[in-house]
């Protein structure tokens, strides 16, 4: 072959696989470095190095199987991860807009692209419906920017994936219909098994994939590596599943993505490691691929090319920017919002090439049609990457402009540490917490008595700490070990909390009452004696992020304390991130209160408000929740407002809830407030020192009878 040069491995065209995974690694490494520096985004130089390196430019690589298999895959995790970042609670609320939208970026792209093919383009009814089927279609390119600046959970991005689905599906059975032969009188029958099929493929991902992987997680909580293989796995198989049933395999990884979306969603350290893996090979694969078939010597064969392209590029764009203006007008969005719809709704790549690629196999369209596709391919991910890139960096910076007010001190969390197995738990709840922007590190502290060997537990507990840590490698999370002496544990935990002035703590629940804590008091007794942080307690015996809901139970009086706000937003918070439903249960009708801090966070979690008769049977109810709910007691200290008697003997009673039942128990930060000041409804203060008081006589009353009956019984 004349254009091959062979000098050993530097073969032109590269075969050696060692060779052309190099050339590959050193692009994308190219392509991030040198586009970050003129500040366009990277997607623009993965497409260019495939053009470059590719059969139409210096022909150093082929685009073979390897290639189509990592871009392959690559476009099932672009699908599989606009799933997975589809908030659920958000989707609900904008349903119906994701519809509109997704109808009307179908039908004028449509419309608009017939017209054009008839008109300018003079092509019969069959190709011109073909065409303008391609122009309805779109690919996420530009979603990993919209990843990048963190603003995935944005309404107008949501309906736009939404709308992306919708109209993608629609165009996908139209191109199986035309496929399945035009004119052919079976046609009403491949239409029915299409959508039966697709049905059934749609009910076992939506309903089978969350059971698999919940059960996978609670069966071996602590791996890493199986995981991953199983969710990778998992997206495959939905593509085969898809496939099978004549659908394109794009919508199963979807669907994929939208099954684990819940249980994903607050486990940021097994979605970091699916979004390196993805964005480091599979998604670079895939725009380097759709390079490799663009062909730049097109743009030199004479006018006709250069005129179909341009008609065919400015019918798409124009159609597109029709339907994203359109979609922001009616739910009147801003003009940023609108050109953020525009610009990830404009590109154009995998379905737009399938659809193309049918047609010329069928003889439906010519060479022509297919050489200024590949052109429209290139200029509308251009197009669409600079105006997506553009539009999130405004968005991101007005989003970080106009983030909730927070207290003049810095958010620190502390997690004091007696059984490093549970230090995961612990960290993985302290991180559902944290503030949104947040920038403070989570510190565990370790307190080691001050003995005799006080040098061996401190070097052993640093290194039990470091150990655990490196092995969870949050990376998108500060975390600080501490090590303390002390002469008891309790001291050192206070200690503790006032050198990193910490704002909340997170522990574990120690379980049953040792005889020494019985008598001089309990850690947890203590720490909530001598502290006024918001405390919260916790037995979880399963990975947080994977809880359907979370029940909260409040004592009377609760939204008048002074850290009500701050707990509050904390749940609040974790409900988001985990996408949970969030159930208060509480004395009176707080849904207004909760919904307005809610909105203070810009934040939007499925809340109910129950309104319990009295407390004991809103614990009772709680108390038999299922294993994917989590149980939340809000407590309160000593003579304080919302104190109940009964929290005196809440540790005992928390022992006896069966094993698998998870909860956390909450104390507010409270202060002790004085009564009669016309703060509160006098008739909703809980004298609470008599009642006390009456609950101590009944126990000695109850302790004096059970002794007497066991004299009488012996005698």
């Amino acid at each position: 072959m004349e254009n091959q040069i062979d000098t050993g491995l530097l073969h032109i065209p590269a075969t050696e696989p060692i060779v052309i995974f190099a050339i590959i690694l050193l692009s994308i490494l190219l392509s991030q470095t040198i586009f970050r520096k003129i500040k366009l985004p990277a997607i623009i130089g993965y497409i260019l190095a495939g053009i470059a390196l590719g059969p139409h430019g210096w022909g150093i690589l082929q685009n073979d199987s390897s290639i189509q298999l990592f871009g392959n895959a690559g476009l099932l995790f672009i699908m599989f991860v606009a799933g997975l970042d589809l908030n659920l609670q958000e989707f609900k609320h904008t349903a119906y807009k994701s519809i509109i939208f997704g109808l009307l970026t179908f039908s004028i792209p449509l419309s608009l692209g017939f017209i054009s093919c008839r008109t300018l383009l003079h092509l019969d009814k069959l190709p011109s419906f073909l065409v303008s089927i391609m122009f309805s279609t779109h690919t996420l390119i530009a979603y990993p920017i919209v990843s990048r600046f963190g603003i995935t959970k944005n309404e107008a991005v949501a309906i736009t994936i939404g709308g992306t689905i919708i109209t993608d599906t629609l165009v996908l059975m139209l191109l199986a219909f035309i496929a399945s032969g035009y004119g052919n009188s079976s046609n009403s029958l491949v239409w029915l098994k299409i959508v039966i099929s697709g049905i059934i493929v749609a009910f076992l991902i939506l309903w089978l994939y969350p059971k698999a992987l919940r059960w996978l997680l609670r069966h071996i909580e602590g791996e890493k590596l199986i995981p991953l293989i199983f969710i990778f796995f998992m997206i495959f198989l939905a593509g085969i599943l898809a496939k099978a049933a004549k659908l394109e395999p794009i919508i199963g990884a979807f669907l994929a993505g939208l099954a684990l979306n819940r249980t994903l969603s607050g486990n940021r350290e097994l979605m970091n490691n699916i979004e390196l893996i993805g964005n480091t090979l599979f998604i670079p694969f895939f725009l380097l691929g759709i390079g490799m078939v663009i062909d730049p010597h097109l743009m030199t064969e004479g006018s006709l090319v250069i005129k179909v392209a341009l008609i065919l590029t400015l019918a798409a764009l124009i159609g597109k920017y029709f339907a994203a203006q359109l979609t922001r007008f009616i739910f009147r969005y801003s003009s940023v919002q609108g050109n953020l719809i525009f610009g990830l709704s404009s590109t154009h790549a995998a379905a737009t090439l399938a659809v193309i690629f049918i047609g010329f196999r069928m003889g439906i369209i010519d060479v022509y049609i297919l050489n200024g596709t590949i052109i429209l391919i290139l200029l509308t991910c251009l197009t669409g990457s600079i105006v997506t890139d553009r539009a999130s960096r405004k968005i991101h910076l007005a989003e970080e402009y106009t983030l909730p007010e927070v207290s003049a001190l810095p958010e620190r969390i502390l997690v004091p540490v007696a059984n490093p197995q549970s230090l995961q738990s612990l960290l993985e709840l302290a991180i559902v917490l944290k503030h949104p922007g947040s920038d403070e590190p989570i510190y565990p502290i370790s307190i080691v008595e001050d003995n005799d060997q006080v040098q061996q537990n401190i070097l052993k507990s640093r290194k039990n700490l470091d150990n655990i840590i490196q092995h969870i490698s949050l990376s998108e999370v500060k975390i600080q070990p501490l090590v303390r002496v002390d002469v008891n544990i309790v001291s050192g935990i206070i200690r503790g909390i006032k050198e990193t002035m910490a704002s909340m703590i997170v522990m574990g629940w120690g379980g049953s009452l040792k005889t020494s804590e019985r008598i001089f008091g309990s850690i947890l007794q203590k720490i909530i004696s001598e502290t006024e942080q918001t405390t919260l307690v916790s037995r979880i015996k399963q990975p947080v992020f994977i809880f359907k809901n979370i029940n909260v139970l409040c004592p009377p009086n609760v939204e008048y304390e002074v850290g009500f706000i701050y707990w509050v937003s904390k749940i609040l918070i974790m409900a988001y991130r985990i996408q949970a439903t969030l159930e208060f249960k509480t004395s009176k009708d707080l849904l207004p209160v909760f919904s307005t801090i809610a909105r203070r966070w810009k934040i939007n979690p499925s809340l109910k408000n129950t309104i319990y008769s009295d407390w004991e049977t809103g614990f009772e109810s709680s108390s038999h929740s299922k294993t994917d709910d989590l149980f939340v007691i809000v407590a309160a200290r000593k003579d304080t407002i919302s104190f109940l008697p009964v929290f005196d003997s809440l540790p005992q009673r928390l022992n006896h809830l069966p094993e698998n039942l998870n909860f956390i128990l909450l104390f507010p930060e409270q202060v002790e407030k004085m009564k009669g000041t016309g703060v509160i409804p006098v008739s909703e203060i809980h004298i609470s020192p008599i009642m006390s008081q009456m609950e101590n006589l009944k126990k000695i009353s109850k302790k004096v009878m059970k002794s007497v009956q066991k004299k009488s019984s012996h005698e």
